[in-house]
């Protein structure tokens, strides 16, 4: 829609007061109070949105910073906005170029004629120059995002953070809080520019006039900006009805797969170059997901590690890939607005080094149920940072796979793939492993734990391993039958999954024998499968400082001293 001349809008400022008096009234503090103007001319002459479709696959997309939560719940009772428009702390701004490059993704693959919308983001000053903002604003820069805009309120024109914007490749307007003419001449450039935009609302103490009976009538004022597109809207759904890719867009948008799109990971080949019968999680993924991305056109390879490529994906939306891929935080809240967009199934690659970097978007993504795949390498030897895959696995909502060879990291990408109400992330390392030939591929990770080896008799012991842990204990399994200790050893690669199995089989899985954990790095968590006989084995330190790795010797050793058992296990590995 075009947008009006700053005289019209000046014009008919009494409608545009009657709105300000509602927001104003609210006392929502100054950050809104600065930024009810840009509201309000944005809804009543630019957004593109219609009540009475809140969801509609072509509205305008909305965030809030935390701080205007406030705000944009009384704009969700007042047009009946979609309900969680609310970005976590420090994500406003990565989430909106998250959506932003939803748009333009969905655009080039189905057309403007069915998407043709823009992503709005409102945030606060004081958030600018923080460091997950300025990478935000460079990725949005770099992909030269034009449909999106973020306005916000700032106590100064030359307030922190603006010149960043600017060296980014943003266009920034400067424009007094309270000024109609000012405010709606920026939408205006903004709705032109092949930028994104940011503008900055300089706040002053003089704010817009309006009356008691312009606040009564101002709901009413609102609820009819709601009601401004319903023809647009009309319109599209009849574009929408004769569109030839009708199906795959609205399959699309519902975040149904298409069929068959699993033969990309259940083809892949599980046997490495060569045929040494050894190869790494990692490799076996990557290998897979070149499949997958010819597969999946709704998989959204975001930048990361430069090893990882997904064919099909938009090179030409990834401009400085390899400086993109190491801002890691603007990634991540670029993931949650992708997936918060519909459409797409945003992917991307890290290293576990990562973690802390990853985690607000992850976060964000398991609060608001969203659907997204990241992938954390683990490089081998093992950094100490695996020592914190139990915060991930802490985390609310959202499902770790750790898959232990080439088989398990197939069908823990596929059982990621499929999750809808969720984030997931796939914990692959690089330590090359045997594929374990003595079990059924790609059928027991849906349960999310599964015995591996039974004991030749009842047990003694159960070893229970995730990862390339999982290849030490079936060699210990080994050395304990040597001492007449006949053990099991069971694979535990999702713990959301097992955890949601019937007791009575969990039960039988885990046995009730005495129950040993084998992973590298931090043991907590694991005492709710070990029981009260049970023992957690990790890495150890020595008094050099250096680590003392987790060996089939060592495991075997541990479990018979626990056992009250002298070892009698042959020091050979």
């Amino acid at each position: 829609m075009d947008a009006l001349s700053p005289p019209e809008i000046i014009e008919r400022r009494p409608s545009i007061s009657r709105l300000a008096g509602v927001l104003q009234r609210a006392a929502l503090g100054r950050a809104a109070e600065g930024l009810c103007l840009p509201l309000c001319l944005l809804f009543a002459r630019h957004l593109r949105f219609d009540s009475a479709d809140p969801l509609w696959a072509d509205r305008d997309r909305l965030v809030f910073a935390p701080s205007l939560a406030p705000l944009g719940d009384l704009l969700t009772t007042l047009v009946a906005m979609p309900a969680g428009s609310f970005a976590a702390p420090g994500q406003a701004l990565g989430t909106g170029a998250g959506m932003a490059l939803a748009e333009r993704l969905l655009a080039a693959r189905f057309g403007r004629s069915l998407v043709d919308h823009r992503s709005w983001v409102f945030g606060a000053g004081a958030d600018l120059a923080t460091g997950a903002v300025q990478e935000a604003a460079w990725l949005a820069g770099a992909w030269r995002l034009g449909r999106l805009t973020a306005i916000t309120e700032v106590p100064a024109p030359d307030a922190p953070g603006l010149a960043g914007f600017a060296a980014s490749g943003w266009s920034v307007r400067k424009v007094a809080a309270t000024d109609a003419g000012d405010v709606a001449a920026a939408i205006s450039a903004a709705l032109r520019s092949h930028k994104p935009t940011l503008i900055a609302c300089v706040h002053t103490e003089a704010g817009l006039e309006h009356t008691r009976e312009d606040c009564a009538e101002g709901r009413l004022a609102w609820a009819a900006t709601g009601r401004r597109n319903s023809g647009i809207r009309r319109t599209w759904l009849k574009r929408l009805a004769r569109h030839a890719s009708r199906a795959d867009f609205e399959s699309a948008m519902a975040g149904k797969l298409p069929a068959g799109w699993h033969a990309a990971l259940t083809e892949t080949s599980l046997e490495p170059a060569g045929g040494s019968g050894v190869c790494s999680t990692a490799a076996t993924l990557r290998a897979a997901l070149g499949r997958l991305g010819n597969a999946l056109p709704e998989l959204a390879a975001m930048p990361g590690d430069a090893a990882w490529t997904v064919a099909g994906a938009p090179a030409e939306f990834f401009a400085s890939r390899e400086a993109a891929g190491q801002l890691v935080q603007g990634i991540g809240s670029a993931m949650a607005g992708a997936a918060w967009h519909g459409g797409l199934l945003p992917v991307a690659a890290q290293s576990l080094g990562q973690m802390e970097n990853v985690r607000p978007g992850l976060r964000a993504a398991a609060s608001a149920g969203l659907r997204l795949v990241q992938v954390l390498v683990e490089p081998s030897p093992a950094c100490p940072a695996a020592g914190q895959r139990a915060s991930l696995r802490a985390m609310r909502n959202l499902h770790v796979f750790r898959p232990a060879d080439a088989s398990e990291a197939l069908e823990c990408a596929e059982l990621a793939v499929r999750r809808t109400n969720g984030p997931s992330v796939l914990l692959l390392s690089e330590t090359k492993v045997p594929i374990l030939a003595e079990r059924p591929t790609r059928t027991r990770c849906a349960k999310g734990g599964y015995v591996v080896a039974e004991a030749p008799a009842p047990r003694a012991a159960t070893l229970i391993a995730s990862g390339p842990e999982l290849h030490q204990a079936v060699a210990a399994r080994l050395l304990l039958a040597a001492s007449a200790v006949p053990c099991a050893v069971v694979s535990l690669p999702c713990w959301e999954f097992f955890s949601r199995q019937e007791p009575a089989w969990q039960e039988a899985v885990l046995g009730d024998a005495p129950r040993f954990g084998l992973e590298g790095g931090s043991g907590f968590g694991w005492d709710r499968w070990l029981g009260s006989e049970g023992l957690f084995l990790g890495a150890d330190i020595a008094a050099d400082g250096t680590e003392i790795p987790l060996t089939a010797r060592r495991i075997a050793d541990l479990v018979l001293r626990h056992l009250g058992m002298k070892s009698g296990v042959p020091h050979t590995n």
